[in-house]
């Protein structure tokens, strides 16, 4: 384990690497060769591509931010179109809601959203919700994106 950070700090290559370990259980030996991490690319309107990886995450500030406010900053900050915002299992916000609904849910803040729709009292002591996101890109096709921590407090 040591000796593969001396590769990493000496900036060697991804092929260079190694993980081994012993199964003391089993007789057995593993050694393995780890992969790069797959990249997602996003067309984006006005801006250029958003390339992505499971690692990634998008981070916005919320604190006290208003739905509509939201998806006009986020299309601002990231050039695309927001669908969906889930948290769990809840579904905060879907573009095919009935319009009564949409526009009773877009003065709420995110956080009141997920108390309210969610039925979820998050704590005082946790400041950032994570969200889940599906968006729209320059093409108006569907796409996926890296989840969003958002800052509430």
């Amino acid at each position: 384990m040591c000796l593969e950070v001396y590769k990493i700090l000496q900036e060697k290559p991804l092929e260079d690497c190694r993980h081994s370990y012993f199964n003391l259980s089993l007789p057995m030996f593993v050694s393995a060769r780890p992969i790069k991490a797959v990249e997602n690319t996003v067309l984006r309107s006005e801006k250029e591509p958003l390339v992505w990886t499971l690692w990634d995450k998008f981070e916005m500030e919320c604190v006290g931010m208003s739905l509509q406010t939201f998806l006009a900053e986020f299309k601002q900050q990231h050039g695309l179109e927001v669908n969906m915002i889930m948290y769990g299992k809840s579904l905060l916000y879907a573009e095919f809601f009935p319009k009564k609904r949409m526009q009773e849910r877009m003065p709420f803040t995110l956080l009141e959203l997920v108390h309210n729709v969610g039925k979820v009292t998050v704590p005082m002591t946790e400041n950032k919700l994570i969200l889940s996101l599906t968006c729209t890109d320059a093409n108006d096709l569907d796409v996926e994106v890296p989840d969003l921590i958002a800052r509430v407090r």
